[in-house]
């Protein structure tokens, strides 16, 4: 009998007339068991299945399916008779010990965490039909010698799943298995008893264990819920299902799998509290501690999802090189970039093909200012992922950085140079000359080295739009003012407050004379509040005009009121979210030409230089349900004081028309840059609400007149709107 290097390990041994087949796990790299087992003088056989098709399918060298590997096996058992033959293994191999101990009527079986019913779309399955996916027809045909012993966990919902059923059955023992997760095994090993536990499969020696009864359970809501959840993907009928038992079983498993069900649902306040009851039965449940993890990055608070990310990582069973990228993302979002590279760097020797931790570490050396290295890590990146536009768009962009920087530091070398062959003698007047060219490049960013278009290239426009226009409109004598930026075609028509309307695109061209009007008409009027009205592309102008009159003009203070705002122009934000698909057309004419005109000119989008200026508030209103990115670009400002976040619950980007224009069914309106039609009707029934509410009326007036009862009623009514419908309305 020979050996197949990791997949076949034979121990034999004629004085015995036992003997032990081991199957290993699908996260086996090589035949596992020999250590444990290797003292016992009897005939040891070790099987793996490189290929994870539970030992269905082709295992080379070795058998063409389950029906040859069942013969393969009898031929190592020569004359052994089969009530001597134990057979045993954890999760794959807890399946093929059953299996296989059923085929060939062995005396003995220990099953770890098996699985008893096979579907490609379940966890520890394969991923493919095989034709062993039903156990439970082979356990009940079994030869009645062959006794089964199934240690499975009790804290994870598939191991419940699969075992379950089995209560009851005639010559299968359960051993569930209080306070452990599919990774029975690592539970064992957590307390020292791995040997015990392998002598007793073995040599039937005591082993105790905390077990747990599960004798309440009710099998079809356990498979009706699995099913739902992984195979028809309904997590409404996942949440009807297991709701009504959650409280009565108080099980790990069935609060971690409702809270699943609504994440997945986007119901994330009450996912966490199904999380949050999961870890309270279970304070191991690494999945719940992972979720919650993930939970926090979506709603931004990036502290929380650290600590929930280490749980994960100290709880779960083996090195996982996902959960410490995850550990390192919310790291890096907390500013924390010495910690987040050693997370991504460790991910990295776990699993050195993991793409995700390559991209951030480019992002975390970008940041660094370690440009070559970040260049690197992005090329890896694309390396891994050759269908990424994100890690192609950063490198191009922090290559043309390198070489603005390495033109920089020749000029400023030039000048050194010229100022040490200067020293002690006058400088002639070319020498002069040369130096104030230099120290002017150097002053404008070396935009002189591309003053002119090179030979061949199209020189980039010098105007992506017409100059705005700018009308003021005075009411009365009041030393207020709203600014309504955009709103060109039909907003705004009759505003009865003293305005200003600016129309105009993203407001990147004309910064100076827009800057200077607005100036002159602050001092003119001796104002000391300006409200700015934006939605969309224009919040871009009412960005950049309050960060730089609010230098000129510290006593004045300046009211931002953003309406569905791209809250960054950094391409790199969009790239990373994969946003493209979603973005104004306009947007991307804006990335172009990034050399000469975005790249300049981004940092003057972006709503955090609002944070710089005491006398800036700034309100961000935003759907909540949107898939173009409207919630990330707002909550990226959750950090600053001077921003609040009022969410609507509703899909559609233009959000500001319903609290200007009365809206009528069917009627239609600009959704989005150039789409005019109607609102989605759950959009409209909210808006309609509002529009309709008895006690509140909720304008634009409101919101300027009285902003903090504005939110407070605004708040009140969003919940009230989804309690009503008794769940989201997407």
């Amino acid at each position: 009998m020979k050996n197949i290097p990791d997949i076949l390990h034979f121990e034999a041994n004629p004085e015995s007339d036992k003997l032990l087949v081991y199957f290993s796990s699908v996260s086996s790299r090589t035949t596992v068991g020999q250590s444990f087992f290797g003292e016992n003088k009897i005939n040891k056989l070790f099987l793996r299945d490189p290929g994870r098709s539970w030992f269905n399918g082709s295992i080379p060298n070795l058998s063409k399916d389950a029906d040859d590997l069942a013969d393969v096996i009898r031929q190592y058992a020569g004359s052994i008779p089969p009530e001597n033959i134990v057979m045993s293994g954890s999760s794959m191999g807890g399946y093929a010990s059953i299996l296989f101990g059923c085929l060939l009527g062995a005396g003995k079986v220990v099953a770890v965490a098996p699985q008893l019913r096979l579907h490609p779309s379940t966890p520890y399955s394969p991923k493919k039909p095989v034709k062993y996916a039903d156990l439970y027809p082979i356990i009940t045909a079994r030869n009645p010698r062959t006794k089964i012993e199934l240690w499975y966990g009790t804290e994870e919902i598939m191991d419940l799943y699969h075992n379950v059923p089995a209560w009851g059955m005639e010559g299968i023992l359960h051993r569930p298995q209080k306070g452990s997760m599919h990774s029975v095994l690592n539970a064992i090993k957590k307390e020292g008893r791995v040997p015990e536990f392998f002598q007793f499969i073995l040599k039937d020696t005591p082993f105790s264990s905390d077990e747990l009864d599960l004798s309440f359970i009710d099998n079809d809501i356990i498979a009706k819920s699995v099913k739902y959840f992984y195979i028809d993907k309904n997590d409404s009928a996942v949440i009807d299902t297991l709701t009504p038992i959650a409280d009565t079983y108080d099980l790990s498993a069935i609060h971690h799998m409702l809270g699943l069900s609504h994440y997945r649902a986007g119901n994330l306040q009450i996912a966490e509290r199904s999380f949050e009851a999961a870890i309270r039965t279970f304070p191991g449940n690494y999945s719940a501690h992972y979720y919650m993890g993930m939970s926090s990055m979506d709603r931004k608070d990036y502290a929380q999802a650290e600590r929930y990310f280490a749980s994960t990582i100290e709880n779960f069973p083996s090195p996982n090189a996902l959960r410490h990228a995850q550990l390192g993302a919310a790291q890096r979002l907390l500013g924390k970039l010495d910690e987040a590279k050693a997370s991504h760097l460790h991910a990295l020797t776990i699993n050195p093909a993991h793409y995700q931790s390559h991209f951030e570490l480019g992002l975390i050396y970008q940041d660094q200012g370690l440009l070559q290295d970040a260049v690197a890590s992005f090329e890896q990146h694309r390396r891994l992922r050759p269908d990424s536009d994100a890690a192609k768009k950063q490198i191009g962009r922090l290559q043309k950085q390198i070489a603005r920087d390495t033109r920089k530091k020749i000029m400023l070398q030039k000048l050194a140079n010229l100022s040490g062959a200067l020293s002690g003698r006058a400088p002639s007047a070319a020498e002069v000359s040369d130096r104030q060219g230099l120290a002017q490049r150097l002053l404008h960013g070396a935009q002189q080295d591309n003053a002119e278009p090179k030979k061949g290239m199209k020189a980039a426009p010098k105007q992506l739009e017409a100059p705005p226009e700018i009308l003021f409109n005075p009411t009365n004598n009041s030393p207020e003012v709203t600014i309504l930026l955009g709103f060109a075609k039909y907003m705004f028509r009759g505003f009865q407050r003293n305005n200003i309307q600016m129309k105009g695109d993203w407001y990147l061209e004309y910064i100076d004379n827009n800057i200077d009007y607005l100036s002159r008409h602050i001092r003119t009027h001796n104002l000391s509040s300006v409200n700015m009205i934006g939605t969309s592309k224009s919040c871009t102008g009412a960005f950049i005009f309050s960060h730089e009159l609010a230098k000129r003009f510290p006593d004045v203070k300046f009211n931002v009121f953003a309406f569905s705002a791209y809250t960054t122009l950094d391409k790199a934000f969009y790239d990373e979210r994969q946003l493209q698909k979603y973005l104004p057309g306009s947007l991307l004419k804006v990335w172009d030409n990034p050399e000469k005109f975005a790249s300049p000119l981004a940092r003057y989008g972006d709503s955090a230089r609002l944070a710089q200026a005491d006398n800036i508030s700034l309100v961000l209103l935003y759907p909540e349900f949107s898939r173009g990115g409207e919630a990330e670009l707002a909550k990226r400002m959750q950090k600053h004081a001077n921003a609040r976040f009022l969410s609507l619950p509703v899909r559609t980007h233009s959000i500001i028309a319903p609290f200007w224009h009365k809206l009528l069914a069917s009627q239609e309106i600009e959704v989005f840059e150039g789409v005019v039609r109607p609102l989605p009707a759950q959009d409209y029934a909210y808006f309609s609400s509002l529009q309709n509410h008895p006690d509140y009326t909720f304008d634009l007036y409101h919101l300027l007149e009285d902003t903090d009862r504005f939110i407070a009623k605004l708040e009140e009514e969003n919940k009230d709107y989804v309690l009503k419908l008794g769940r989201s309305p997407y």
